[in-house]
């Protein structure tokens, strides 16, 4: 009986083999296909699961505090229509990623603590560190992001760009100010002029705004990360400013500035390497979302393009090389940079080797090849070169028999090099000239015009600006008052940059 059942089964199996056969090897594939380790599944794992949820808030190693603020996107620009035309137009932007925004201004102790040094004028370690240049703070975002515990956590630090720090301010508003419009509640949220006693003040005494950002309003300027430039040339999504240009843009006011100055979409710039002329400028800080092989792969078109003779990409890899941004600081490097735009007839390239021969380091022979090119500078046009030479002729430049020709004193001349300066927009010449019509140097008392000079100057929160404009207040009758006003209003329209 035996071999009936075998045969049998024999039978079945060679019928069913059609339908086994490929289960047969399925079971094959598997028993032979090599075991992943558990390394291996780990990494499985985590790539299958979702990333946990970033935390809310940080402290970072020297203490300050950072919240996390949501991608999204905003209408950037003045809401009513009614500001500066540099507000407009009001457009749709979009930041396609998360990013820590520093709660409070950099304070003096935080700034003390890394840049061993403390420039600002209202001290107090908990006060907003102040007088500073945007070099400055660069230079701060890199020391901070080369401390050991900030390298292990993978933070990079920068300032914000302008376009995030007004996302940051409005925390989802559309009204001129993150706490609405009401001056009571603005009051609560912001030191300026009419309540700060002219001077700064502790961080985070006053509310915060929906996202937990102290003093976006007023206290101290905060210095944004971009060139200054028109809206029309911005791009919709994360929008990082002009490639290159004169000013770094600032954001938010000061303690003396009025509530207009304050407003979450009202603009101001300032030349970076500036600070000490312009009281109260100060900074905050955020950590980088990007990545870096975003910012290498920037370098590296710039580079190429500077390398097939693209003067702007000469000058702008001069300017990284000089502050140190995104590139090792290197002077040489920007000098070397520098002198390839301005062989191609750059007029700004000239001016910065200027400055350079002058001073770094100082030797008789560069020192006279330094002023002489910033004097070609100023008669071709550079607005920087243009002020430089002013204050030489204002004061007088006197230049040791080794170092070149010294400059006289000549107030006739100073006036004439900071108008061509101030028709340019450089504030530091429309302040220069509020000075001289006051004490009728270079020409009569006119303290009409003398009060319309200082006015730019003055909205731009500058401060001794400030205090000579309400000092010629006082010699002006209501009538010239009106006159100076509407005056100072047209040169702030016409020549803001």
């Amino acid at each position: 009986m035996l071999p009936d059942i075998q045969d049998k089964n024999l039978m079945i199996l060679n019928r069913e083999s059609v339908f086994f056969a490929p289960l047969a090897l399925c079971l094959i594939l598997l028993i032979t296909m090599p075991v992943p380790s558990l390394a291996q599944e780990v990494e499985q794992a985590r790539r299958s699961s979702p990333e946990p949820p970033l935390p809310t808030e940080i402290r970072n190693s020297i203490g300050m505090r950072f919240m996390l603020l949501p991608a999204g996107s905003f209408r950037m620009g003045d809401p009513s229509g009614k500001g500066d035309e540099d507000e407009r137009p009001v457009h749709q932007v979009e930041l396609g990623s998360t990013y820590y925004m520093g709660a409070f201004e950099v304070t003096q102790r935080q700034y003390e603590q890394l840049m061993e040094r403390n420039p600002s004028q209202w001290k107090g370690k908990d006060q907003p560190v102040d007088n500073v240049s945007w070099r400055d703070a660069t230079a701060f975002c890199n020391l901070l992001s080369r401390l050991p515990e900030e390298k292990t956590a993978g933070r990079v630090y920068r300032l914000p760009t302008e376009a995030e720090w007004e996302y940051a301010c409005r925390a989802g508003t559309q009204t001129h100010f993150n706490c609405g419009d009401d001056p009571k509640a603005f009051a609560k949220a912001a030191w300026f002029k009419q309540n700060s006693q002219n001077q700064t003040h502790p961080v985070g005494t006053k509310a915060p705004n929906a996202w937990g950002l102290h003093d976006m309003h007023g206290n101290v300027w905060e210095w944004c990360q971009d060139w200054y430039g028109n809206y029309s040339d911005s791009r919709m999504k994360n929008p990082q400013g002009p490639s290159s240009g004169s000013k770094r843009v600032l954001r938010g006011g000061a303690f003396g500035s009025s509530p207009v100055v304050c407003r979450s979409e009202s603009r101001h710039r300032f030349p970076p390497e500036a600070a000490t002329d312009f009281i109260g400028i100060g900074f905050r800080v955020v950590i980088d979302s990007a990545s870096s092989s975003n910012t290498n792969d920037r370098i590296e078109k710039l580079l190429e393009r500077a390398e097939k003779g693209d003067v702007r990409a000469q000058f702008d890899l001069g300017l990284l090389y000089e502050e140190g941004e995104f590139v090792p600081q290197s002077t040489s490097t920007a000098v070397a940079w520098y002198r390839k735009a301005e062989e191609q007839g750059l007029v700004a390239a000239k001016y910065k080797l200027g400055v350079h021969a002058m001073w770094d380091p100082p030797n008789p022979q560069t020192f006279a090849d330094g002023i002489k090119w910033i004097q070609e500078a100023a008669k071709q046009g550079d607005p920087d070169a243009q002020q430089r030479v002013a204050m030489w002729h204002y004061t007088g430049l006197n230049v040791p028999s080794d170092h070149g020709k010294s400059v006289l004193k000549d107030l006739e001349l100073a006036k004439a090099w900071s108008m061509k300066a101030a028709k340019q927009g450089n504030v530091s010449a429309m302040g220069t000239l509020g000075l001289m019509h006051f004490y009728g140097e270079g020409g009569p008392k006119d303290y009409v015009t003398a009060y319309a000079w200082l006015t730019p100057p003055s909205v731009a929160g500058n401060q001794d600006s400030m205090e000579l404009r309400e000092k010629v207040k006082g010699f002006l009758t209501p009538d010239e008052l009106l006159a100076a006003e509407k005056l100072g209003h047209e040169f702030t329209r016409q020549f803001k940059q």
